[in-house]
């Protein structure tokens, strides 16, 4: 059962994590990257569903298409551009505490949360419009499945999380050793390792869809071969 005095707990740094998100939420027109990155998520919106037409990214397509989607559902502007990474930012505030407390208890998992709440790097990710603190969310909760086996989620997550920036892959050796402590918590010597090399493969085949779903957006569908393309950083809402 739910302590009351958590719930009020959590709902408090909630609360003061979205007064620091919002304090600083578009005050300033979007910039290089943010702007480039939303006028990709409007050439969606507007009908290029593929991004054939000069549009050249350095990550995967999922975050444009959120974006996109924000844009038919609310309107072409640079608030609503920015809208995701807020939303995950947010998101990943509840995370973490359930990280803390899946781990350890509640009170650490209010401290991490408060922590998190208030970090300059993770308010600033969050207001940017860049798809790192989307990815950041996924992420986060893809750890979370890992340690309680929810192996299907994790190994879709990680898709997901490709699905918005690469970086992604870098954190495989993270995984393994999460999952190689979390077996050997639950198991001993061989029976540990046989029960990892099974997770493995039982999630080759959902990672590997998720993971190629994703290589073939980001890389055939995003990918402008027109040798006269000039990438264009002067996209701005204010503008239009």
């Amino acid at each position: 059962m739910v302590n009351k005095n958590t719930v009020w707990w959590l709902s408090g740094i909630m609360l003061l994590g979205a007064v620091f998100h919002l304090s600083i939420y578009n005050l300033e027109p979007l910039f290089m990257d943010s702007a480039y990155y939303a006028s990709l998520g409007r050439a969606i919106a507007e009908g290029d569903y593929l991004l054939q037409v000069n549009h050249l990214s350095d990550k995967p397509p999922l975050f444009f298409y959120i974006q996109a989607l924000c844009f038919e559902l609310l309107g072409v502007s640079e608030s609503v551009a920015v809208l995701p990474s807020f939303i995950g930012g947010m998101i990943s505030i509840g995370i973490i505490y359930l990280l803390g407390r899946d781990l350890k208890n509640s009170a650490a998992g209010l401290l991490a949360a408060f922590l998190f709440a208030i970090s300059p790097m993770s308010v600033w990710l969050s207001v940017w419009g860049l798809a790192d603190s989307l990815f950041m969310t996924v992420t986060l909760l893809s750890f979370w499945t890992l340690i309680h086996r929810r192996f299907y989620w994790t190994g879709f997550l990680i898709g997901i999380a490709f699905g918005i920036k690469q970086t992604i892959l870098s954190f495989g050796p993270l995984y393994f050793l999460c999952l190689l402590i979390i077996e050997f918590h639950h198991h001993s010597g061989k029976e540990a390792l046989n029960s990892v090399i099974k997770i493995c493969f039982q999630n080759d085949a959902r990672i590997f869809f998720c993971f190629f779903t994703s290589s073939i957006l980001g890389y055939v569908f995003n990918q402008r071969k027109d040798e006269t393309f000039q990438m264009d950083y002067r996209f701005c809402f204010r503008n239009t």
